[in-house]
């Protein structure tokens, strides 16, 4: 079988990182978690300087999409619009802080979230937009930050399929209000699991570092009315030396996560250049019906395509060794979220047509050859 994911590791390097970490005692949110905070800073920034890098390490990108809608001050009542066709993981947090997800229409050419459709689901209540970039491929952000300043809305950028894709020269997940990526075991960048939050806003940005963790601020402490760099201790001298102001919460990365993520970032252009690769010859090889819009920032962590019959396709698929999913299915349909499904015309006349191929750096010219010869059979 050639999977349809395969975890991307630098194994000497993480070993070596993960042996000097474990010599040290502090495995926790330690220096470590700051360096890769750092490291994936250096890479968002650059060929977009002067971008403030306010970049939070989180235990996963759920997480980080969490404090992005508590930052934007989303309450109970309110709408947030989002793609009806995305991770679970997008929309979940909506209900968490007590809002009701809006599902928006998807583009037939990219199966992101349709910019028009979005303004015919503002209201009153409406108070932000999520943006999905789905499989890499960059939502058209020129359309919605237009809509957002337009309307007074926050965007949230959920890039967990998109760590290193463009948007006009400037890297996804930094052009909205806040941006969260993932690190999860088959992404582009992996750490076993993680995800980290870009904050726009300095305020939010130090805001978030301490929702995190619990709502206490580690970098400062409070002793008899003055401002310290924090020691982590609860008291000095009998005196409580911080406060918590606000429900907190155990986000955090870890250094042993941060140092698998420092290990896999070394190769991180590898990884991209390899996918773009495989990519490119899968768009110059299958037939052109089947393919979506292309653009050059996307960061190609799936390859989506179009077929008349998925069940049919994915059995012969199949049947030849080629692992095939659907990856992500239409959130209305979840009881959670509703359980209906709504009047959304593109995501119903696409509903049993996309599917994803494998697309991941351990493929061979060899098996990328061969999908591509059993996918044109097919059609």
């Amino acid at each position: 079988m050639i999977p349809l994911f395969y975890p991307t590791l630098n194994k000497d390097r993480i070993l070596e990182r993960l042996n000097e970490i474990l010599q040290n005692k502090i495995i926790g949110d330690g220096d470590k978690v700051k360096e890769f905070e750092n490291k994936v800073g250096e890479f968002l920034v650059n060929i977009y300087p002067g971008l403030s890098v306010n970049l939070v390490a989180t235990n996963s990108c759920t997480s980080a999409i969490h404090l992005a809608f508590i930052l934007a001050g989303i309450k109970e009542g309110d709408e947030v619009i989002t793609p009806v066709l995305t991770c679970t993981a997008t929309t979940h947090p909506i209900l968490w802080v007590g809002a009701k997800p809006i599902f928006c229409d998807i583009q037939l050419d990219t199966l992101n979230i349709d910019p028009d459709d979005i303004r015919k689901k503002i209201t009153d209540k409406t108070k932000a937009i999520v943006v999905m970039h789905n499989g890499g491929l960059p939502c058209d952000m020129d359309d919605i930050m237009a809509i957002a300043e337009e309307y007074h809305l926050k965007v949230i950028e959920d890039a967990a399929q998109a760590f290193g894709g463009e948007y006009k020269g400037q890297k996804l997940g930094t052009i909205g209000d806040y941006g969260c990526f993932s690190f999860q075991a088959i992404k582009t960048l992996t750490c076993g699991d993680g995800g980290m939050l870009y904050c726009k806003s300095d305020e939010d940005y130090k805001r978030a570092k301490k929702l995190k963790w619990y709502g206490i601020d580690r970098e400062k402490q409070k002793i008899r009315g003055s401002l310290v760099p924090s020691k982590f201790d609860c008291f000095d001298q009998r005196a409580m030396v911080f406060d918590i102001n606000e429900t907190g919460y155990k986000y955090n990365m870890n250094n042993i996560t941060a140092s698998i993520g420092l290990a896999n970032l070394e190769n991180i252009y590898d990884y991209l250049r390899r996918r773009k690769e495989i990519a490119d010859i899968y768009r110059k090889e299958l037939p052109k019906d089947c393919l979506l819009r292309y653009d050059s920032g996307n960061a190609n962590w799936l390859f989506q395509i179009l077929v008349p019959d998925r069940k049919k396709f994915q059995e012969e698929m199949g049947r030849n060794g080629i692992e095939t999913n659907m990856v992500q299915v239409r959130n209305d349909l979840y009881n959670v979220f509703g359980g209906e499904k709504q009047n959304l015309p593109n995501m119903n006349d696409l509903e049993e047509k996309y599917v994803s191929i494998p697309l991941h750096v351990n493929l061979t010219n060899e098996d990328i050859n061969f999908i591509c010869q059993t996918i044109k059979k097919i059609f």
